[in-house]
């Protein structure tokens, strides 16, 4: 491999660890020996309830959250500021994804305006971990009597939760998102009598049944943008990927085992499993959401696969699109479909039902040294993962809570939203999958980023999976 292309490949992973030093007596899987790179300071008081007493604790929050679920969020810590008026106050800054690991990782490291917790995407927090820019939690529920199981979670995402250091609590399980299915009620009910699929075959059965009672060369079974997003490459292209039995990589090396027999066939099935929607004209492939957006609204398509936070943008559109609409009357009209099993061509198989995605979650800046606000984060994190109506509100927002204590809530599960949308979006939030404690995550999701993006290269996708496969190993082996 020539050095130059070694050299790109390791761009982005140099980056984090320009932050900080990897600690020394931790090995490649975590462990935990490790010598503390964080320090505390102060004193905490307790009330006459063994309660600490918090008094005016200000914490900067640091999110990645920029979309249209970011004024929900700080609604939602709003709230919080006003029920604790006085005692702890939470002050939320937003920054782009694309360059938020480098900026929130040079604010800490250089200890310029860091920010305390911070609220991003859980594939990147082993960096974080490695390049001592965070720390446990586990002193300030301690010290601050707070009492915290981390089993309250769904089982993956809590899973990751140690950051690969086993026996620190290092980052707060918030949710799971990925891509989802809307579908039009009343085109159901034409096609075949409101009878949603079970199976993959199912699936199949459906469009094609769709196809020809549409009659209509504009109709497609689903409508979806695979130009202008990322996400159908990012989640559900490795979605279909894992429901057929794939491997993301080998948990104790890193390494990427693509080639080998089960992952090959895992590969074709998942590529097979796509190219039969194009080829047979029920998916439109290579358009924006704009244009996939408006055929569904206008009754062009069964399904919309999209991101579930746009789903205010899509009953919106719905409203305007369709004479004499309401929002409320496009909510009547549109319901909420997962894709678990939907690209698993053998539906038996165990992992039929997993769903790939991200998931949110706080982290606590090594830069916060003050036992008072160390417990505060601590609080705040609890509250904000076991309060059913911050649950409820999140969740309305398009993410689902990776909290039992909140998913088990009659008031979280009779919520009209939750009820038609986000429960059926995800069957089995226990079988939800991330890129998990992959020190390398940024090489692997772009790796199979390129193998997504060839999909329908048929005859030349093996030859780049291998390819794939060699460079991001080649690049573990490089950094030793």
């Amino acid at each position: 491999m020539k050095k130059i292309k070694l050299l790109s490949i390791m761009c982005f992973m140099t980056l984090l660890a320009s932050c900080g030093n990897t600690t020394s007596d931790n090995t490649s899987n975590g462990g935990s020996n490790i010598s503390p790179w964080w320090t505390t300071t102060g004193e905490l008081s307790f009330d006459s309830d063994n309660k600490v007493v918090f008094n005016d604790v200000d914490i900067e929050l640091a999110t990645v959250v920029t979309g249209d679920d970011l004024p929900r969020f700080k609604n939602i810590v709003e709230r919080f500021n006003s029920e604790h008026m006085g005692k702890i106050h939470v002050n939320v800054n937003a920054y782009n994804q694309n360059s938020f690991e480098q900026t929130i990782g040079q604010k800490i490291s250089q200890n310029d305006t860091p920010p305390d917790l911070i609220m991003s995407h859980q594939k990147a927090h082993r960096n974080f971990a490695d390049s001592k820019l965070i720390q446990p939690f586990d002193e300030a529920f301690e010290k601050g009597k707070i009492d915290f199981d981390i089993s309250n979670f769904a089982n993956n995402v809590a899973s990751y939760s140690n950051l690969g250091y086993e026996g620190y609590q290092f980052q707060i399980p918030i949710d799971a998102q990925s891509q989802v299915l809307f579908y039009n009620k009343e085109l159901l009910t034409q096609i075949n009598g409101g009878i949603l699929p079970n199976t993959r075959n199912d699936l199949i059965n459906l469009l094609e049944t769709a196809k020809t009672r549409m009659n209509d060369a504009t109709f497609y079974g689903i409508s979806g943008s695979t130009t202008d997003r990322d996400y159908f490459n990012k989640y559900t292209f490795l979605t279909a990927y894992i429901q057929n039995g794939g491997e993301l990589y080998n948990t104790s090396t890193y390494k990427a085992e693509w080639t080998n027999e089960n992952n090959t066939k895992a590969f074709n099935d998942a590529i097979s499993s796509i190219n039969e929607l194009i080829d047979k004209e029920y998916f439109k492939y290579n358009e924006g959401l704009s244009t996939a957006l408006t055929r569904f609204c206008r009754g062009k398509s069964l399904f919309l696969l999209a991101e579930p936070w746009l789903a205010e943008t899509i009953f919106k559109n719905y409203a305007e699109l369709n004479s004499g609409y309401t929002i409320d009357r496009a909510k009547e009209e549109i319901g909420g479909f997962s894709v678990a099993k939907m690209f698993a061509l053998d539906d038996s198989n165990a992992n039929s039902e997993k769903i790939f995605g991200d998931s949110h979650a706080f982290l606590m800046a090594s830069t916060v040294k003050d036992i008072n606000v160390k417990a505060a984060c601590a609080y705040f994190c609890k509250w904000y993962t076991e309060d059913v109506q911050a649950g409820v509100d999140w969740a309305n927002a398009g993410h689902i809570s990776a909290s039992k204590i909140i998913s088990n809530a009659n008031e979280y599960q009779e919520d009209a939203f939750i009820k038609e949308y986000i429960t059926n979006f995800y069957l089995d939030i226990d079988k939800f999958v991330t890129i998990g404690n992959n020190p390398y995550y940024s090489d692997i999701i772009n790796a199979l980023f390129d193998i997504a993006t060839n999909v329908t290269n048929k005859n030349t996708i093996s030859s780049l999976i291998a390819s794939k496969q060699q460079d991001y190993n080649d690049m573990i082996d490089l950094r030793g």
